[in-house]
């Protein structure tokens, strides 16, 4: 059995959480909504409710229960909340498992048992939730195909962000790379123009130009080696795969 304290919810509020409980699959769950008969809300609950056996009030329902159940208004358990509360009270043999409402101070889920003890869950890996929450829901259980979409999912978005970074970093060395490039123009052209002025700028600009020249030999050299090597393996292994 499950009792639901209505506070000060609306209609609306009352009628949510009734439906939650009724979606939460127990078999042979009875709901019962402690309001007393001089409440304006009973009448309208009343109207909305007299086609359901399972949804009663509290002077309405007189079955004593194994497991009793007691909720706010505002709580939203989801499908397999009460499940796994209920697993654990009768598992672990407890006399209460308590689930507090986030955002909620004082408001709980409470399940009492014929055991002895008490236990306190985290409302977040059970997925309750509260009326002003958002219906994301709890995490889909480990093994299920929810868990394994959910996995790719979020696989394939961090793939995505990785791929757009990767972007964003090839294009601002793509800029640099073309910034230096420019520079360099501009710095030779200065000392072109710079060289026309007269002979000796002449002779500094020519003995600049030969020095960078030589320094840059070392460098080809060792491109000019990495490119051997790559193409030296590219024949080797298309040598051993014709001949295999």
């Amino acid at each position: 059995m499950l009792l639901i304290d209505p506070g000060r919810g609306s209609v609306e509020t009352l009628v949510g959480a009734i439906d939650a409980a009724l979606g939460s699959g127990l078999p042979d769950l009875l709901v019962s909504v402690q309001i007393p008969a001089a409440d304006r809300r009973r009448a309208a609950l009343e109207a909305l409710i007299a086609e359901d056996h399972r949804v009663g009030f509290g002077d309405a329902l007189t079955v004593v229960p194994a497991v009793t159940l007691r909720m706010p208004a505002r709580a939203r358990p989801q499908p397999r909340t009460l499940q796994q509360v209920v697993a654990t009270l009768n598992g672990e043999r407890l006399a209460r498992v308590v689930v507090p409402l986030a955002g909620r101070p004082g408001a709980k889920l409470v399940a009492e048992g014929m055991g002895s003890g008490t236990r306190k869950l985290k409302p977040g890996p059970l997925g309750l939730q509260t009326a002003s929450a958002r219906r994301a829901g709890a995490p889909p259980p480990q093994g299920s195909l929810a868990a394994e979409r959910a996995e790719h999912l979020r696989h394939r978005a961090r793939g995505a962000t990785m791929r757009a970074r990767a972007d964003r970093s090839q294009n601002r060395l793509s800029r640099e790379r073309l910034q230096v490039r420019h520079e360099r123009a501009r710095l030779r052209a200065a000392e072109e123009r710079l060289g026309a002025t007269g002979a000796p700028e002449w002779v500094r600009w020519r003995s600049r130009a030969a020095l960078r020249r030589v320094a840059a030999v070392p460098s080809r050299a060792a491109a000019l080696g990495n490119q051997a090597r790559s193409y030296g393996k590219r024949a080797r292994r298309y040598a051993s795969d014709r001949f295999r």
